[in-house]
């Protein structure tokens, strides 16, 4: 039985790499668009743009997820307590960029 789980276990754990690998490029575009993330944040603070509350919510939740201790896989177990935090990661920052592009949008409109 621990035969037919480990080979299932290693190709799951290989198409999360591909994944990961596949969008290691948004956090390149993050770094580039750094200072639109940061106007789009102090213009949120100041009430002058608003994000939906899903994603509000989701960045918030997101965030707790990432930095508090408790994970659905801890951090103790070496590679997988890492891979959903990165999973979730690359989810927020998925997101995060479609909100910018919306925010400069926004700001080219007004």
């Amino acid at each position: 039985m621990s035969t037919t789980l480990a080979p299932a276990f290693l190709q799951s754990q290989i198409m999360s790499n591909k994944r990961i690998l596949r969008y290691a490029g948004q956090g390149q575009q993050m770094i580039k668009n750094r200072s639109a993330i940061r106007d789009m944040l102090k213009d949120i603070v100041l009430g002058r743009y608003s994000i939906s509350r899903l994603n509000l919510y989701l960045f918030i939740a997101g965030f707790l997820y990432i930095l508090l201790p408790a994970d659905l896989l801890p951090d103790i177990i070496p590679i997988a307590g890492w891979i959903d935090d990165g999973m979730v990661f690359l989810f927020l920052s998925k997101r995060l960029l479609a909100e910018t592009k919306r925010y400069v949008q926004y700001r080219l409109r007004s």
